[in-house]
């Protein structure tokens, strides 16, 4: 599961101290805190420090367990400011799904682990027991090689009714 971070707004962030919990399903928004003693964060190997220019998402953050569909993966990160001593402590949560979700766009973009509704409510399209890895998702040259096809087999068509036409004799 290849979770990510971003993208961020304003000034450049640091992104550190990463750690993770895999929970059955995805936790009430009011118990994600310090407090929840439930929540066993493990840190992210290598305990990697991110830095985010604004309007740049973070790279893909990999989880050393399997995680099933529906399962929810919750990242707690610390964020510092550039010039600041100001520290401040997030929490996102991502829920598992059952397959690559390929994004509208040029390139077009696939996501893993995408619920069907959360792919549709972004415009992608749903590839259920797939991964990015086995989905060729369509590209803008595809996208306009099918729409020049469409357009030839249209001019042909009314070409060759127009030929038909003037063959016909009254």
């Amino acid at each position: 599961f290849l979770p990510a971070i971003g993208p961020v707004e304003g000034d450049p962030i640091a992104i550190n101290n990463i750690s993770w919990a895999v929970m059955p399903s995805p936790v009430p928004l009011s118990e994600l805190n310090a407090q929840n003693k439930a929540l066993s964060f493990q840190p992210l190997p290598g305990n990697p420090v991110v830095n985010l220019d604004p309007g740049v998402k973070s790279p893909p953050f990999s989880i050393p367990q399997a995680v099933s569909v529906g399962q929810a993966v919750i990242l707690r990160y610390v964020v510092t400011g550039p010039g600041s001593a100001a520290q401040a402590t997030d929490f996102v949560q991502f829920r598992a799904g059952d397959g690559a979700c390929c994004l509208p766009g040029a390139p077009s973009e696939c996501l893993n682990s995408v619920l069907p509704a959360a792919c549709a409510s972004q415009g992608g399209i749903h590839h259920p027991n797939e991964d990015c890895s086995s989905v060729k998702c369509p590209t803008l040259s595809t996208v306009g090689m099918v729409a020049m096809g469409g357009l030839v087999l249209t001019a042909t068509w009314i070409v060759m009714r127009r030929r038909a036409a003037r063959n016909v004799s009254c």
